[in-house]
């Protein structure tokens, strides 16, 4: 089981790019609820890159979903 926290990218504004609203809503509550789910993060220095990520990742430009 992986530590989760507010710093992860399931609860971060820059995810969730094409993955249907109600599965972004369990991910928010739960991150762990689609562990294997990744979305590209469009954090402005990721999204050049076309980083993909999951939502147990995290970073350092983790911004708050509204």
């Amino acid at each position: 089981m992986n530590d989760t926290s507010q710093g992860n990218c399931g609860s971060c504004d820059h995810f969730g790019s094409g993955i249907a609203d109600g599965q972004l809503v369990q991910i928010r509550v739960n991150p762990e609820s689609s562990p294997n789910t990744l979305s590209l993060c469009r954090a402005p220095r990721n999204a050049a890159i076309h980083l993909s990520v999951g939502p147990t990742s995290g970073c350092d430009a983790w911004t708050p979903a509204a």
